[in-house]
């Protein structure tokens, strides 16, 4: 099992932070690795989504269930990609005086091949890259 764990401090709050992780259609304007992401279906309190990442020829689609509570959690489950299981989430908690803390976590394991090999690689490099652009789209939009 393949795990990134990420975190960061940011003086926004978990509402503003949580709209920009939910905001998936718009990962490709602001993620090199993401060429793009599609949602799939969206209720009040999940979605499902397809995202496309591609690096140096190699693309690959997957998909998610993600169940949230609003502004505070999301969970993502597999529904369909190159991986026999990925699990995912992001927690956003208010540090008074402070902003927001961010946490993503990530857990997956491909399917055996070659190809997957090279995949693994392309998710594990995104999913690091994340939330260090996360954290830069929000310095862009609420930055004044």
């Amino acid at each position: 099992m393949i795990r990134v764990d990420r975190q960061a401090l940011v003086p926004y709050t978990a509402e503003q932070m949580f709209v920009l992780v939910d905001d998936i259609e718009a990962y490709p304007t602001y993620l090199s690795s993401c060429k793009s992401a599609t949602i799939l279906s969206r209720s009040e309190d999940a979605l499902e989504a397809e995202l496309c990442l591609a690096k140096s020829g190699i693309e690959q689609r997957f998909s998610t269930r993600n169940t949230n509570k609003k502004f505070e959690h999301i969970q993502m489950q597999l529904l369909d990609g190159p991986f026999t299981e990925l699990q995912g989430d992001w927690s956003f908690k208010e540090v008074e005086g402070l902003g927001c803390k961010v946490e993503f976590h990530l857990a997956f394991e491909m399917k055996r091949s070659l190809l997957n090999k090279l995949v693994s690689g392309l998710v594990v490099e995104a999913s690091n890259k994340l939330v260090d652009a996360i954290c830069q789209r929000a310095d862009e939009i609420y930055r004044k």
